[in-house]
């Protein structure tokens, strides 16, 4: 945006929060009681500050879900039943107008799904720059294939510095039935800055982030005026019908009693519903999206997201480890949420200092949608704890075969996600089937995948 800079130094006392959260230990985390953690009670302060909005559907999500896992794939034959599924409740804090916290809006097998295309399919494409390409010339494995198809432990040799040198090289050596025996190391751009990065580090702890759609000049802090890659179709479906085309089902207002949310009721007992998210729930198009990638320890500096021509919503799903998500704004907080209606209680001013900044826990399947006012606010990550991924993500991107069951099925578990859809499909390959990514088994175990989704131009 063209009205605030992309150079500001972040205000003082966010910055002093984030490095106190980047010291904490999982332990320290696990009982600081100012983080908002919506798989726990709230304490006194936060259920003063924190109230539920809206809700999503089982039968709006079911839809959704089902054209995302069939979208390009016919022949495709499990469905998500709207009967595994349970509503999705969206949140608001009073700090941060327009700012909504969706806990567990990805189910087990959507989680899986997006996170295949993503680093199957997304990460083989060329056009989709990562923070690699900034320093090595990268090729790619034959015929489309992912980069976890390729093995984990090479044994090519050192390249030479006439090999390193070369931009277009075969890097992938075949074995004598035909598969891929090793992958050589990518050479660098500039021999004198950095030696040959072999494959392994790439894809264990080099990879930082890559980019879809409209690819973002980190240097100039702009996008380019060429025109960007397409993004990718099946993930622009799920994006725009879950955060552009129609709004989540609406609720009247929020009681909050013992740390418990309860809905208003009419007469005949139902729940009782509004219009103002409709009318706040900012639209969306996908035009351009970073796909970060963190291991446990990893950080995301302080920074806002000011660079795109437009103020649209800004997306943001994680899909991992747990991480801890520091969000600030600069002016006075108001006390009314993005609809213009008052929050219950506004003394959480007092109780949260000034409500400057929020701390989120961010769990796989989460999501939040930056829009109005938050859509500008400072945010960072201060720590991504270990040894939080869920079962069912664990030892990805070795294979689960859908639409299989077996005994082991009984065994997932799916942490905040038991008994919803996704786990009851899920079963692991027999002796007889071949898994094309065994090689990489547990690559997850202490991986965060954020995709952050913004729309760039009008």
């Amino acid at each position: 945006m063209e009205h605030l800079d992309p150079y500001q130094r972040p205000p003082d006392r966010i910055r002093k929060i984030y490095k106190d959260y980047q010291k904490s230990s999982i332990r320290a985390l696990d009982q600081d009681s100012d983080i908002i953690d919506l798989t726990r009670d709230l304490s006194q302060a936060q259920r003063k500050c924190v109230r539920q909005v809206s809700v999503f559907q089982p039968e709006h999500l079911s839809d959704i879900y089902n054209e995302f896992v069939h979208y390009g794939s016919p022949h495709e034959l499990s469905t998500i039943s709207c009967m595994d599924l349970q509503s999705v409740r969206i949140y608001e804090h009073s700090s941060m107008p327009g700012l909504y916290i969706i806990p567990s809006l990805l189910p087990p097998r959507i989680q899986l799904t997006l996170l295949s295309r993503l680093l199957h399919r997304d990460l083989s494409n060329p056009s989709h720059l990562s923070n690699i390409h900034t320093h090595y010339h990268v090729s790619y494995p034959p015929n489309h294939a992912s980069f976890f198809s390729l093995p984990s432990s090479p044994t090519s040799p050192k390249l030479s510095k006439k090999a390193s040198a070369r931009t277009s090289f075969p890097i992938a050596i075949a074995s004598s039935d035909g598969g891929i025996q090793s992958f050589e190391p990518f050479p660098p751009r500039d021999l004198t800055l950095h030696k040959p990065l072999p494959f392994s580090s790439f894809l264990s702890s080099k990879l930082r982030w890559f980019t879809l759609g409209a690819q973002y000049d980190w240097t100039q802090k702009t996008y380019p005026s060429t025109p960007a890659p397409p993004f990718p179709a099946d993930l622009s479906f799920l994006l725009s019908r879950l955060f552009s085309d129609s709004a989540p089902s609406s609720r009247s207002e929020v009681e909050q009693n013992g740390g418990e949310i309860t809905y208003e009721t009419d007469t005949e007992g139902e729940e009782t519903s509004s219009s103002h998210v409709a009318e706040t729930w900012y639209s969306m198009i996908p035009q351009a999206a970073i796909v970060n990638i963190y291991s446990a320890g990893d950080t995301l500096s302080v920074h806002r997201d000011v660079s795109e021509e437009v103020g649209k919503g800004l997306v943001s799903m994680s899909i991992g480890c747990d991480g801890i998500l520091v969000l600030g704004l600069e002016n006075e907080p108001s006390h009314k949420s993005s609809d213009g209606s008052k929050f219950e209680n506004s003394a959480c001013t007092e109780a949260e200092n000034n409500c400057e900044c929020i701390v989120l826990r961010l769990r796989s399947g989460d999501a939040v949608f930056m829009t109005g006012k938050s859509r500008f606010a400072w945010h960072g990550v201060p720590k991504v704890i270990e040894g939080t991924s869920p079962k069912f993500l664990k030892d990805w991107p070795a294979e689960l075969v859908c639409g299989k069951r077996d005994e082991e099925v009984n065994e997932i578990e799916c942490s905040r996600f038991e008994n919803r859809t996704g786990t009851d499909d899920i079963s692991y390959p027999t002796s007889k089937q071949r898994d094309p990514y065994a090689h990489w088994k547990g690559w997850m175990a202490n991986k965060r995948i954020n995709l952050n989704v913004r729309q760039v131009w009008d």
